[in-house]
């Protein structure tokens, strides 16, 4: 049924153990491949990429230990944080399903980039609440 999922994944606030986590046991259980997208700000300065890439290759890492057929790409070209629902939409066209983590919606605040998805796309949005929201690793 889903064969391919898309995995876009920042690393700003959420854990990466609690992110893997889910990720293989979701997949694990639809058998699926998954695309793990992750990309940069054009807001980001250059600690900032640095920390980001670093925390793409430790959740690459933690990807090859468990039994999960993934391919994983970090996007060096920056981005404006409003476009990046339009990217992983537009990136979602050639997959089954969309897994994104997510954190708490505060009220009056703009739509998160989960909640954009879920409104536009026409493939099914799995929404993962992150119980752990903490810095990135610096």
């Amino acid at each position: 049924m889903y064969d391919k999922i898309l995995f876009p994944v920042s690393f700003y606030l959420l854990d990466h153990n609690e992110l893997a986590d889910h990720l293989v046991g979701i997949t694990s259980g639809f058998d699926a491949s998954v695309h793990v997208l992750s990309l940069t700000l054009s807001d980001e300065g250059r600690q900032d990429v640095e920390d980001h890439r670093n925390a793409f290759n430790s959740f690459e890492t933690r990807l090859k230990g468990e039994d999960t057929e993934f391919t994983s790409e970090l996007r060096d070209e920056p981005v404006e944080y409003a476009d990046v629902a339009d990217v992983i939409a537009d990136e979602a066209e050639a997959y089954d399903a969309v897994l994104v983590g997510h954190t708490k919606v505060r009220e009056g605040t703009e739509r998160t980039t989960a909640e954009s998805l879920i409104n536009r796309l026409s493939i099914p949005v799995f929404v993962v609440p992150m119980s752990t929201p903490r810095f990135r690793d610096v």
